[in-house]
Order: C-alpha cells, then sequence, then structure tokens
C-alpha cells in the first residue's frame, strides 16, 4: 500500500481539503442612540479560511463592514 500524500502548498493552494486547516472570524459592533428612537450602528467582520479549509477558496481573508440608521415609530 502506497502511503498517503503529503500536504503541500498553504492558503487557497493547499494539496486537498483533506488536510489539516481551520477558519476564524472576528467581529465589533458600536451603537449610538443620539435620540430615544434612533440608533447609529457600525460594525466589522473579519474572516479567514486556512489550511485544507482554504483549498478551492478564491479569497482566503474577508472583510465585511457594515453601517446603518434604525428609526423606530
Amino acid at each position: 500500500l502506497a502511503a498517503p500524500a503529503v500536504c503541500t502548498g498553504s492558503g487557497s493552494a493547499t494539496s486537498s481539503s483533506r488536510c489539516a486547516g481551520g477558519r476564524y472570524s472576528t467581529s465589533i459592533l458600536v451603537d449610538y442612540r443620539p435620540v430615544p428612537r434612533v440608533n447609529l450602528y457600525a460594525g466589522l467582520l473579519v474572516s479567514a479560511v486556512y489550511g485544507g479549509v482554504a483549498s478551492g477558496f478564491l479569497h482566503t481573508e474577508n472583510v465585511a463592514p457594515t453601517v446603518g440608521v434604525r428609526v423606530r415609530f
């Protein structure tokens, strides 16, 4: 029997999705209430995949900003 292939490469160039890897994400949210019925908010999510999990991904890192206003009636 042949030995299993060794994982090679890094990031999205990892040789197989069966190789070790992982993902992580971090986020932050800021919410400000200038008057009782209005909220101003901003958020940021940063996520990444690496190793075998990243096999086949076009981009291994993602940044997703969000801003908005909520008015309650």
